[in-house]
């Protein structure tokens, strides 16, 4: 996890255990599509599990995270430090 808003998504679960996706929009400021589209990703990389409006940490440590620097290049707000 290398980028701002990003790691803090990530964070903001692993600290925890789950937070609602409004949370995340209000703490991160941007939309609940944005929301959604990266814990759709967070899901395939088996970091997160979703749930009924929010999402869970799966319990993975970060050093065993795949690698995810794909993300760090891309132009979206969710991504600005």
């Amino acid at each position: 996890m290398k980028t701002g808003k990003y790691r803090r998504l990530v964070g903001i679960l692993r600290d925890r255990g789950f937070a609602s996706v409004s949370e995340l929009c209000r703490e991160l400021g941007v939309s609940r599509t944005s929301i959604h589209r990266y814990l759709q990703e967070l899901k395939k990389e088996g970091i997160v599990e979703l749930v009924h409006g929010g999402a869970i940490f799966s319990g993975v440590e970060e050093d065993k995270f795949p690698s995810l620097s794909s993300y760090e290049n891309r132009e979206d707000p969710l991504y600005e430090e």
